[in-house]
């Protein structure tokens, strides 16, 4: 009843932190004015040059790596991915620590000659960009908007913009820029629970049941994740046992995502009880179904390992967590007997 969800979302807002509070910037991807010209999709990179299909000329281009950007459209962002994409973007920008700077047409010509050439081709095409504002322009190779390009090389979260339930991932390394249809997410510097923990929260239900009372739902039950309806979600505060959990958990699903649906529905379901606990903290411990301090001594993965070693970790820490006897199994498959859970994932059925 509308009264019932009345109350869950009172209980939601009690938290002490919002979306606007954690996160200092959300931004939307580039805007080029002609993506046909500046988006090279489907190519091998040899490591000096890229060579992939341009929609403009209807052809192959070879470009110098120096001069391009890895590209994500929305369809290719979904939760946890490991990010990768063959697709991507022109930049002719250079930053130097943050501080952009367009490059001259001599330097693009200069240093990468191959991409000067594509340019060139294209030029009559640039300078009629928005019913000719580049005409006479002696940078006719700029983006007509250049927003936000010092941004993109720095770690965040990304969703899409239209989605079927929350498709967040990470780019730990800050090396994927983005079309306008997916959106990033900068955290303040000040906030110490590291991007792992928020990542839990936004692909949790809780988010998905809140956008599907207060935001704005599309044909099928997309939702559209604006910043407006997204800043004012209340969000916990992680503290730093969760926060440890949730590296090691977000590491597990990104390493298994494509390769083991059992273990991911599983991890995933560990992650929305986390956050289920995170919110409803009162309830669950009166209940007995708590499962963070379950969870202290989950083994943690790291890069220096090899695949096989991730996964043996991972599938040895799913045998003993899911064993009928577990307190976490316990835990997730009788936790809708809280009340405001069951609500919660009724309602997303």
């Amino acid at each position: 009843t509308d009264k019932t969800t009345a109350i869950i979302l009172e209980k939601l807002k009690s938290q002490p932190n919002k979306v606007e509070t954690i996160f200092s910037k959300v931004f939307q991807g580039i805007a080029t004015s002609k993506d046909s010209v500046y988006f090279i999709m489907n190519c091998e990179n040899d490591g000096t040059y890229i060579s992939g299909y341009s929609k403009e000329i209807d052809g192959n281009v070879k470009i110098e790596v120096g001069l391009v950007e890895p590209l994500l459209k929305g369809e290719q962002v979904h939760r946890y991915d490991k990010l990768n994409t063959l697709n991507y973007v022109i930049v002719p920008y250079t930053n130097e620590d943050g501080r952009i700077e367009l490059m001259s047409e001599e330097y693009i010509e200069r240093n990468f000659p191959y991409g000067y050439s594509y340019l060139k081709q294209t030029e009559s095409i640039l300078r009629n960009r928005e019913r000719g504002r580049l005409l006479n322009d002696d940078f006719w190779f700029r983006y007509i908007y250049p927003k936000n390009l010092n941004l993109f090389p720095k770690k965040k979260l990304i969703a899409p913009e239209i989605s079927l339930g929350s498709n967040f991932t990470y780019d730990p390394d800050g090396k994927f820029y983005h079309n306008t249809k997916v959106y990033s997410y900068l955290k303040n510097d000040n906030s110490s629970s590291p991007y792992e923990s928020w990542l839990i929260i936004l692909n949790s239900c809780i988010l998905w049941y809140y956008l599907m009372n207060t935001g704005y739902v599309l044909r099928g039950g997309y939702f559209t994740f604006k910043t407006n309806y997204l800043n004012p979600f209340p969000l916990p505060n992680p503290g730093p046992k969760t926060d440890e959990i949730a590296v090691s958990l977000v590491q597990y699903l990104t390493c298994i995502k494509t390769v083991d649906n059992t273990m991911f529905d599983f991890f995933n379901e560990v992650a929305d009880s986390i956050a289920f606990e995170l919110y409803f903290k009162e309830e669950i411990k009166s209940a007995n179904k708590e499962i963070l301090k379950h969870l202290e001594d989950l083994k943690p993965i790291d890069n220096n390992m090899t695949e096989e070693e991730k996964l043996a970790v991972i599938q040895s820490e799913f045998e003993r967590l899911y064993h009928p006897s577990h307190p976490v199994r316990n835990a997730i498959e009788t936790l809708d007997s809280i009340e405001e859970v069951r609500i919660i994932k009724e309602a997303l059925k």
